[in-house]
């Protein structure tokens, strides 16, 4: 199988699961059928007060329907007939046929409704719980990224101030080196431009040559070359580290 069917699926984040479990929070709760109960209902109700009142009698009961005949109207007003026999038989009717199937159709649709109910506030509670599923995994990965890039600061800190002692480390010993340097070679240097002004007097005036002035020159232009070269020498382990401590990759790392 491929390797990319063998991962587990992606958890959604917080806001694709707001938008899609949005439709279970707020989707009505009745259903069509319910709905079907609920308009059968209202039209036996309107039934039931027409045959309750003489305004319809029952002709026909079916399993298809239920056939109407209109009461018969006096001839005083045309209204329909409200006598007292009237309206013990219409009740009579009423109470031994339209009132068990009222009854029957208030509680179907009241079972339904109650069905319905429990269903939307199943899928409300499951939509709940998946945006707090959700939530909750998203505030856990702030948290950790939060927590990473602390530890990440604390770590550059750390690094920052050990590369600072070190460095200051390394100054020091530079600082020596030249100290050293200027110790030792400079009464060189300020007897090497003494010897030099002498030199130069001695051309100017055709004098004969010195050769000890000579020497002494040379030697002293030696003496400060090979101190030259000498502090070269031992300041180039120091300008290595240095270097290498400015490009220290963990530190590069963290930026």
């Amino acid at each position: 199988m491929n390797e990319a069917n063998n991962r587990p699926p992606q958890e959604a984040a917080l806001e694709e699961t707001l938008y899609t479990r949005a439709a279970q929070l707020l989707t009505d709760p009745i259903t069509d059928s319910t709905r079907k109960r609920q308009n059968l209902l209202l039209l036996l109700s309107v039934l039931s007060l027409a045959v309750f009142f003489g305004v319809a009698t029952l002709a026909k009961i079916s399993l298809l329907g239920i056939d109407l005949n209109l009461a018969p109207l006096t001839a005083l007003g045309g209204v329909p007939s409200t006598t007292a026999t009237s309206a013990a038989h219409t009740a009579l009717r009423f109470s031994r046929v339209l009132s068990p199937v009222l009854l029957y159709c208030l509680l179907s649709f009241w079972l339904s409704l109650y069905r319905d109910q429990r269903a939307h506030d199943y899928l409300s509670g499951l939509a709940q719980f998946k945006i707090k599923e959700a939530a909750d995994r998203d505030y856990a990965i702030s948290e950790r990224r939060r927590k990473r890039q602390l530890a990440n600061i604390e770590r550059f800190q750390e690094l920052t101030k050990k590369r600072s002692e070190e460095s200051a480390k390394i100054q020091q010993e530079i600082e020596k080196i030249g100290e050293e340097f200027r110790r030792i070679c400079g009464p060189i240097r300020d007897e090497h431009p003494k010897a030099f002004a002498e030199f130069e007097r001695l051309r100017r005036e055709d004098g004969p040559r010195d050769p000890k002035l000579e020497e002494k020159m040379s030697g002293l232009g030696a003496q400060i070359e090979a101190l030259s070269e000498k502090q070269d020498e031992d300041l180039k382990p120091l300008q290595d580290r240095f270097d290498a401590l400015m490009e220290d990759p963990e530190i590069r790392k963290l930026i």
